[in-house]
């Protein structure tokens, strides 16, 4: 009986295991947007948009989209206040940066604003995004050149 409980334990471990390697294991690229990069699962493809006053396109997987915008008006997340969204300062590319997620998961905007320099602005964001935790870690890897 006791061996019997030592197994079903070894299994529970190791399929808690697996679950928590599984999001480590994602294929990996660098994508370059000329005056920054991030980092995306390969299965991910950039796009490009038409700006008028900024640099604009995107990424997506066919489910989830984030797109940005790096240009002198890029949106700073006013609307997305602290009934409705998690808002939290960080540092982005040695930048303080502004993070929003919403409260309820997958529903709303989620996003991250970076003032780059003295003129420019970025941002990076996406709405009902189903992988929130992705969406975060390409966030978290914004470098400007």
């Amino acid at each position: 009986m006791q061996m019997r409980s030592y197994l079903l334990l070894f299994v529970l471990v190791t399929t808690l295991l697996a679950g928590c390697v599984k999001d480590r294991d994602v294929d990996l690229n660098t994508a370059d947007f000329r005056k920054f990069t991030l980092v995306m699962p390969a299965s991910w493809e950039q796009f490009s948009s038409q700006g008028f006053d900024s640099q604009v396109g995107g990424i997506t997987n066919g489910k989830d989209t984030l797109r940005y915008d790096y240009g002198w008006y890029a949106y700073r997340f006013q609307q997305e206040t602290t009934a409705t969204h998690k808002r939290t300062n960080l540092v982005i590319a040695s930048r303080p940066a502004l993070l929003v997620v919403p409260k309820q998961p997958n529903k709303g905007l989620i996003g991250i604003y970076v003032q780059v320099d003295e003129t420019n602005k970025f941002n990076l964001y996406g709405e009902n995004i189903k992988d929130e935790a992705m969406a975060v870690r390409i966030m978290r890897s914004v470098k400007f050149k």
